[in-house]
């Protein structure tokens, strides 16, 4: 028999969340940029704009009774990098002093920079953002490996609901209407189901289906309020980041819910990285909860679904217009009317 365990799936009243170490520094970046070519170290100012951005907490100190480390890796072209070779150090310095700035003194956390050549050589999977069927099938095939129990501290039905409309899917046992009824029925009424019957059903199609859906799935599996173990979180992670990474691919911490790190899946490198970054943290710090879900969406999606990649922008661009029409008493047109809400928004006060 299959124990499911029991979890607050709205997280209690006491639910915290904020950004994880790792968001702080993405967003901070665009202003650290904009700070080192206010101080015309033009340098400095090519090596962030030519870089490859991978960011990495490289260790703990115990100074101020614990201070986690982090590491600003800037991959650049080796053409680029032989040019600067010998202002290497001063540049570092340049970038780490504008992200301090950025950042503040007494966020709790320190954080170094370091140049270094790009590899000529990239994964040929990296500039499409497709995940490969290979990559999908290796995850599956190691969560069967380890056992994992999937849907966690929830069950089959509760976990699945955080992605799918279970209520629109077919049943498979003609005595129910939909997926919902049939599950229920299998996973908890009689728990007929093998543990890993997901995998394999058509409904759900985690092999073939949405690249956006097996993304969220996985993220699912690790997040928070589902894997309650960090020890067992962790070990998810990083098992399934070494199949990612592959595709370009990687799971990152994205925000902190009461004190445990959330995951969302992100393109290693992708030129809209640190602008979505940026959006993020601010849509984080006023509450914009649709603005910031929709960028989870969009980097989910990264370059595999150009058209619903446009959709989502044009959703955004709203979103954004809307949140500055409130906030000046502005009112707007109704939905699905862009252009005019975006002509609108200029001319608020």
């Amino acid at each position: 028999m299959r124990e499911h365990g029991i979890c607050d799936e709205n997280g209690g009243p006491s639910t915290t969340m904020s950004l994880s170490v790792r968001r702080q520094i993405e967003g901070a970046l665009p202003t650290a940029a904009e700070v080192v070519r206010e101080k015309a170290q033009n340098a400095a100012l090519s090596v962030l704009s030519s870089a490859q951005i991978e960011i990495v907490h490289s260790g703990d100190d115990n100074w101020n009774g614990g201070t986690e480390l982090w590491t600003v890796r800037l991959r650049i072209p080796v053409k680029s990098f032989v040019l600067v070779e010998n202002e290497i150090d001063e540049i570092s310095s340049q970038i780490a002093g504008a992200l301090s700035i950025v950042i503040g003194k007494d966020a709790g956390f320190w954080v170094s920079v370091e140049v270094c050549p790009r590899s000529a050589t990239e994964s040929p999977y990296s500039a499409s953002g497709v995940l490969s069927a290979r990559t999908r099938v290796a995850i599956l095939d190691e969560f069967r490996a380890r056992k994992i129990v999937w849907y966690g501290a929830l069950d089959d039905v509760r976990f699945l609901e955080r992605i799918y409309d279970l209520t629109q899917m077919p049943s498979y046992d003609s005595r129910y209407r939909d997926a919902y009824s049939d599950i229920y029925q299998h996973t908890i009424n009689n728990d007929d189901h093998p543990l890993d019957w997901v995998y394999s059903d058509r409904r759900i199609n985690l092999k073939s289906g949405s690249q956006e859906k097996f993304l969220e799935f996985v993220c699912q599996v690790v997040h928070p309020l589902v894997r309650t173990d960090p020890e067992e979180q962790d070990i998810l992670v990083r098992a399934i980041n070494a199949h990612l990474n592959r595709d370009g691919w990687e799971l990152v911490e994205d925000v902190v819910i009461d004190g445990r790190p959330n995951f969302v899946a992100e393109r290693k490198v992708h030129g809209i990285g640190i602008a979505i970054q940026r959006v993020k943290a601010v849509s984080t710090s006023i509450g914009a909860k649709t603005i910031y879900q929709e960028l989870e969406r969009l980097q989910r999606i990264g370059d595999a679904d150009p058209g619903a990649a446009i959709g989502i922008a044009k959703d955004l661009v709203e979103s954004c217009c809307k949140i500055v029409l409130n906030d000046r008493g502005r009112s707007f047109p109704g939905r699905g009317r862009n252009s005019r809400i975006i002509e609108t928004s200029p001319n608020s006060d």
